[in-house]
């Protein structure tokens, strides 16, 4: 838990979120940035379904970072390609009745323009990563800390106190969940195996104006958002339920389970891991 940064590694959605971090000289061949080694890169080669990397990192364990950015990054540019080729609504009346009116050039690159035919309203397409890709760097910050063990409130607290900068915390979890999402897709396509600590973290968001306690489930070792859960209360039931949907999503238990000092948890842990998934220096 108290490992440097250069130790834990910048997380592989944080590298796609920069944007800049993943050269591509073709589909079967990529170059890495160094999160901690300036002007370092590493060169990751596909062969078939399969990716190997020049890191040492990769070179003792078969699998990396830099590997695991590559193949989110693959994957959120298939997801976008289904964005492009879909028409959206019209922001104006929300009809379908969209035809393509052109195109713009941005520092992101090429969107396509639309007219709806019901109000004459023309809009840009700004959906998907291309409409974060003007934040790239806020949105890798926002993932590194949260990767890190703060919670989405505090992330967003980071940014107002240190950059002064009003990020809410519902826009990081959005975040988070987009690049998390996708990331999770590929691993039920993969069945990547993870790690042997686990951390969980609680915070209250409006829903409908509501409160309600959003629950996240995070593997140490792959940085894989494993499940989420939404709840009006921290009952013991509400406890146990994101360990439970994070049980459905790898076959693979963790030996420690890290969390705040909430009083439910141990019980909650325990009955859904058994005693080997307690550690009392994680609650």
């Amino acid at each position: 838990m108290n490992k440097t940064w250069k130790d834990q590694q910048t997380p592989a959605l944080a590298i796609v979120a920069r944007g800049d971090q993943i050269i591509s000289d073709n589909p079967y061949s990529f170059k890495v940035k160094s999160q901690s080694k300036q002007e370092q890169t590493y060169r990751i080669k596909k062969q078939g379904d399969n990716y190997t990397c020049t890191c040492e990192h990769y070179q003792k364990t078969q699998t990396c970072i830099h590997v695991l950015a590559v193949k989110f990054r693959n994957d959120l540019k298939q997801s976008i390609k289904n964005i492009t080729n879909s028409k959206p609504t019209c922001e104006q009346c929300n009809s379908n009745n969209i035809v393509r009116n052109g195109t713009r050039k941005n520092k992101n690159g090429t969107i396509n323009r639309y007219l709806c035919k019901n109000c004459g309203h023309r809009f840009t397409d700004n959906q998907g990563f291309q409409k974060k890709r003007a934040e790239p760097e806020k949105i890798a910050h926002a993932l590194d800390l949260y990767y890190r063990g703060l919670s989405v409130r505090k992330v967003a607290e980071h940014f107002q106190q240190v950059h002064n900068l009003d990020v809410s915390h519902m826009t990081v979890y959005r975040w988070i969940e987009q690049y998390s999402r996708l990331a999770s897709e590929w691993m039920n396509k993969q069945q990547v195996h993870t790690g042997e600590r686990w951390h969980i973290d609680e915070t209250i968001v409006k829903v409908n104006g509501e409160p309600r306690y959003l629950w996240n489930v995070l593997d140490n070792e792959t940085r894989f958002l494993l499940a989420t859960h939404v709840s009006k209360n921290r009952s013991l039931p509400n406890t146990r339920m994101p360990i439970k949907k994070a049980k459905q999503v790898t076959s693979d238990r963790p030996t420690e389970v890290f969390t705040d000092g909430m009083m439910a948890y141990p019980a909650a842990v325990i009955k859904e891991l058994g005693k080997r998934g307690y550690n009392g220096k994680g609650f």
